[in-house]
């Protein structure tokens, strides 16, 4: 099942109601959860006809609400629990048995007002024992990581976020792809961003959903990115193939030129806090050391057989510069295959070292045909005599 939460910043343009139709179609939404609509119940059945959904409920604007919406199809059944208006809870239930709690927010934004958004999540609390999720438009920040540009926000602030978290067992569903979702309009030489929009989720929902996906799209029309979640995300990479997703560096790029440009680009041109600009990295970085060990592994006995070649032959100059360059180039590489296979015995040996398996016999093995024992016989003027010699 795929959500999306938005704070659409109005659908009253005809441009607006058709980008995020587009969206919809695009990333196949089964649920929609929408804040600051700032549209009446008169205008839902027009919206939800063009957006393709079967049904949906409307929070009208007025009263402190700047306008909430639920859109689904008749796959899903949603049991409306409350609203108010900052919020919408229901229940869930899809595939016919999986069902869990959804809280759609939409926090206060001023500093005054912040305090009711979290005595709502605190009050919603008990009100279901399903697995709980919650998601929209926060208007707070987790760690100061979340925000750039403009002033450093009060610390109180960030604490009562988190202290509410913690007391209510709700965990951030960390994003795989997207960090800020907010950014401040208007020209600006150092526009203010930060990740107001999130899903949150307690222990039992991420039990039940343990290799959920979710993340944030930039839309045009509006200040805020739309952010998506995947319950049962597919496989990508690795993990997929059934390898190992661990990324491992090898030790024999360390000092490769191309290697530190990479390493150097990724890190300016990622965002967020260290885990996870240390995450694009080794993303980047896995598939290049991939793509160089096969390369220059092919390239050697390439290389081997162009040397054997020309040094058959009569060379001019340039074939003697030529000869030069694949031999030094040949050098290069053998040294770098050498530290690759120098670090993977030191791993294997880690792992296996001591235990009863194949790894282990062959180690013994060879350590034992290196320290055989020799006789050899000295001929002297009293007879032969028989000495030991070990060869290591």
């Amino acid at each position: 099942m795929r959500m999306l939460c938005w704070n659409c910043q109005g659908l009253g343009k005809a441009q607006a109601v058709r980008s995020l139709a587009r969206d919809v179609a695009h990333f196949s939404v089964d649920f929609i959860f929408l804040c600051e609509t700032r549209l009446r119940t008169q205008n839902s059945t027009f919206l939800r006809t063009v957006l393709g959904f079967d049904n949906c409920f409307f929070v009208d604007v007025g009263s402190g609400c700047t306008g909430l919406a639920l859109f689904w199809n008749n796959n899903i059944i949603v049991d409306l629990l409350s609203y108010s208006a900052l919020h919408i809870d229901a229940v869930i239930t899809y595939d016919s048995s999986i069902s869990f709690r959804f809280t759609g927010m939409h926090g206060r934004s001023e500093s005054a007002l912040k305090k009711h958004n979290w005595d709502l999540i605190d009050r919603l609390r008990d009100k279901s024992p399903l697995p709980w999720l919650l998601g929209g438009d926060f208007n707070e920040i987790l760690t100061f990581s979340e925000k750039q540009g403009g002033n450093r926000k009060p610390h109180h602030q960030l604490t009562d976020f988190r202290e509410c978290l913690l007391r209510n067992d709700l965990a951030d569903c960390k994003p795989s792809r997207g960090w800020f979702t907010w950014m401040q309009s208007g020209p600006r030489t150092a526009p203010i961003r930060e990740r107001l929009d999130r899903f949150i989720a307690d222990s039992d929902w991420h039990l039940t959903f343990p290799t959920f996906r979710a993340w944030s799209e930039y839309s045009s029309n509006s200040d805020h990115h739309f952010i998506l979640l995947d319950t049962v995300a597919p496989l990508h990479g690795p993990e997929a193939r059934g390898q190992d997703p661990t990324f491992r560096f090898d030790e024999c790029w360390a000092r490769e030129p191309e290697c530190i440009s990479m390493v150097q680009s990724l890190w300016a041109h990622s965002t967020g806090p260290f885990p996870d600009r240390l995450a694009t990295i080794c993303e980047g970085l896995r598939h290049w050391q991939s793509t160089k060990r096969t390369t220059d592994w092919e390239r050697i006995p390439r290389l081997r057989s162009e040397i054997n070649r020309l040094s058959s032959r009569r060379l001019n100059a340039q074939g003697l510069e030529t000869l030069l360059a694949a031999k030094g180039e040949l050098s290069h590489l053998l040294k770098i295959k050498e530290v690759y296979w120098a670090q993977r015995s030191r791993v294997l040996w880690l792992l296996a070292g001591d235990q009863n398996t194949s790894f282990f016999h062959a180690k013994a093995f060879a350590r034992k045909k290196r320290m055989r024992f020799w006789a050899f016989m000295i001929v002297t003027d009293v007879g032969k005599l028989l000495l030991p010699r070990f060869s290591a």
